[in-house]
């Protein structure tokens, strides 16, 4: 929350240095100074900065999270505050027109759930129909920090009824054969994302280990195959970043 441009410089080189470059980006945790500084560093990328604390950053800049696609074709879709009490807590989409040679556009979303138990289950299931509602004509994408584990019941309404207590539409990327259990640091999937206590934070050796899997990347299912997830390191965070791979049906 520091507005540190380093920390965006990190995610413009790891976006930059990707082959192929990621078709969508979401983040947390951002600084209106960071997101305007990736925007305008990363091309062809468009998106959306949604505030969420007005203010919030140490440097005195807004604070809230963000989307963006690798196509100029997009119009911003909607935002929504989540329920419950404590920090404001969003979820932002935006459309792209470009199909990525699939069937249907894609909607990318960014959301970051709180971290009190007492509002995640209304949290989860805001975020699950609202992208239930988007799911016709639509390609959906929902990625950000849930702050609850894969095995998790309050999840059950993201997971689509493939994955163990599933009832939603969504299959997560980093699973494998869409269990929600097992995995870890480098294990190649469900692998962890969050609860470093300090930085860099990652796999490799002298990394501060992540210590649960609370990031997530979900794909509406049927319109996603052979996807895969990966969670690498981050030099300047206490969340590893996830990346997924997926063709686009």
């Amino acid at each position: 929350m520091g507005g540190d441009l380093n920390v965006a410089d990190d995610v413009i080189n790891s976006v930059n240095g990707s082959s192929p470059q990621p078709f969508a980006v979401t983040l947390n945790e951002v600084c209106r100074n960071q997101y305007n500084h990736m925007f305008s560093s990363l091309t062809p990328y468009y998106g959306r900065f949604e505030v969420t604390v007005p203010g919030a950053c140490k440097n005195g800049q807004d604070y809230g999270i963000a989307v963006l696609v690798r196509t100029a074709q997009y119009t911003f879709h909607n935002a929504w505050t989540l329920p419950g009490g404590y920090e404001q807590r969003k979820m932002v989409c935006i459309r792209t027109a470009d199909t990525g040679g699939g069937s249907q556009p894609l909607i990318a979303c960014s959301t970051h759930i709180d971290y009190h138990s007492d509002v995640q289950a209304q949290q989860i299931a805001f975020v699950a129909a609202r992208g239930r509602e988007m799911w016709s004509g639509n390609h959906v994408l929902i990625g950000g920090d849930f702050n609850v584990e894969p095995t998790d019941s309050k999840l059950n309404p993201m997971y689509s009824p493939e994955h163990s207590g599933g009832s939603g539409i969504f299959n997560e990327a980093d699973t494998n054969g869409f269990s929600r259990t097992g995995g870890g640091v480098g294990s190649g999937y469900n692998e962890y994302t969050g609860g470093c206590i300090h930085w860099p934070c990652g796999y490799r050796a002298n990394d501060w280990k992540p210590t649960g899997k609370i990031d997530y990347i979900f794909l509406s299912r049927y319109d996603f195959t052979g996807y895969y997830g990966d969670a690498t390191y981050a030099l300047r965070s206490d969340h590893t970043p996830l990346w997924a791979w997926a063709n686009y049906e």
